[in-house]
């Protein structure tokens, strides 16, 4: 159950990512730094629950 859910915060950060990359192109560069940041804070706590199953 842990692979599932850890593989749904990699879905979740990795689309938060490329949502702030998409306000990046449109001239937000704080709220892309933002979301990148939150993006890729979840994507990493994905990864380690994944690895800890």
């Amino acid at each position: 159950m842990k692979i599932i859910i850890g593989k749904i915060f990699q879905l979740i950060g990795l689309t938060q990512v490329l949502f702030g990359l998409f306000y990046g192109f449109r001239g937000d560069m704080i709220r892309e730094l933002y979301l990148f940041l939150a993006g890729l804070l979840i994507f990493i706590l994905g990864r380690w629950m994944e690895k800890r199953q």
